[in-house]
């Protein structure tokens, strides 16, 4: 399955044209032409026995053991969206768990065994746009795939199931803060008669996940609809209010001059994508720690709403803070990922299961 920027970077032909003209791919995907040749990839996977799909009823109905699925020219829907139109009937974009579910099917059908990946790639997305918000609807993006499937290895002896990252993005943590301690409370009991809790700290209600769990458009949406703003309405104000619709933590109109707030960026090269924007955020501290240019006001809107969130955002980059790996599986084999060691290493791990090594 191809996501992300897939499309865009497997069908960039000369003959985009003649593809179309024979229906192989539906006209409401954007692509755009940069191949200097006549191959058409799309042709070539088909004439190899992949079933090219393009939508969620499509995907449903294949029936080959060999599936191209193109879902989107580029990012697919965020886990916010995702949580919004599950149900709906009409929605064209399969989910994460879908998808699983379908390769599972076609996999399957090969009497040797298979390996497979499934990515939920978005997670990542989330530490990098410090949005606690998303990051809990992306991690139910992830429940969900890995619910299908735990319930296709259930009472299976053949099937190992390894759950992992590759890294930690964000230095993300829920941490207790100084930010609007509790007043003290009276104990009760009567060992406790006439005494009272005085909170140090702000240990944060776990109320407060069903508030960020509320957040209706991720922080890279909510900036997209700004940005479509005409030059002259986009003001602190309509920030404030785009934000604010979406966000249950409202910002002020302070806050939001501070997040649109910019300094010229010291990395500026026209020639390179990364570093071709003039002006970056302002970042007041560990500037050095946030890469993402343009991008980097979307830190600014997770740290501006942090301490409410009992939030705890450290950079917008990728961590060395070690990762979880668990492995699901005959106890033989899942013995084998127990332990701490490199991350490098879970690769030669994955083969000795296999016995490969």
């Amino acid at each position: 399955f191809q996501a992300e920027d897939g499309i865009r970077d497997l069908v960039r032909s000369r003959g985009l044209g003649d593809v179309y003209k024979r229906q192989l791919l539906p006209r409401g995907l954007p692509l755009e032409s940069v191949r200097k040749d006549d191959e058409e990839p799309l042709e070539i996977i088909k004439r190899r026995g992949y079933e090219l799909v393009f939508d969620r009823k499509q995907l449903e109905r294949a029936s080959s053991g060999k599936i191209l699925g193109l879902f989107s020219p580029s990012g697919m829907p965020d886990g916010i969206r995702v949580s919004a139109t599950r149900k709906d009937r009409n929605r064209t974009v399969p989910t994460l768990g879908e998808m699983t579910r379908k390769a599972l099917e076609a996999l399957s059908s090969h009497d040797q065994g298979f390996f497979l990946m499934v990515e939920a790639g978005y997670i990542d997305w989330a530490g990098h746009h410090s949005d606690a918000g998303r990051m809990i609807h992306e991690m139910m993006v992830l429940d969900e795939a890995l619910g299908v499937i735990m319930r296709w290895a259930a009472g299976r002896n053949d099937t190992l199931v390894i759950l992992t990252a590759d890294h930690e993005t964000g230095n993300f943590g829920f941490s207790y803060h100084g930010y609007a301690i509790p007043p003290a409370v009276s104990l009760r009991g009567d060992a406790f008669r006439g005494e009272k809790w005085e909170p140090g700290a702000n240990y944060v209600d776990p109320a407060v996940l069903a508030r960020i769990y509320g957040q209706k458009k991720s922080f890279e949406q909510i900036l997209r609809e700004f940005d479509a703003l005409p030059a002259n309405e986009r003001t602190a104000e309509n920030f404030r209010r785009i934000f604010n619709e979406a966000v249950s933590f409202p910002i002020s109109r302070k806050q939001a001059e501070e997040i649109l707030a910019t300094v010229p960026n010291p990395r500026y090269d026209p020639g390179k994508k990364k570093f071709r924007d003039r002006t970056v955020p302002l970042i007041r501290d560990f500037a050095d720690f946030h890469l993402g240019g343009a991008e980097n006001r979307a830190n600014l809107m997770g740290r501006a709403i942090a301490s409410r969130q009992g939030v705890v955002w450290a950079t917008g980059t990728h961590t060395a803070t070690p990762v979880l790996v668990i492995a699901w599986g005959p106890a033989n084999t899942a013995a084998l990922f127990a332990g701490a060691y490199h991350s490098t290493d879970l690769n030669r791990l994955m083969e000795r299961a296999l016995g490969l090594r």
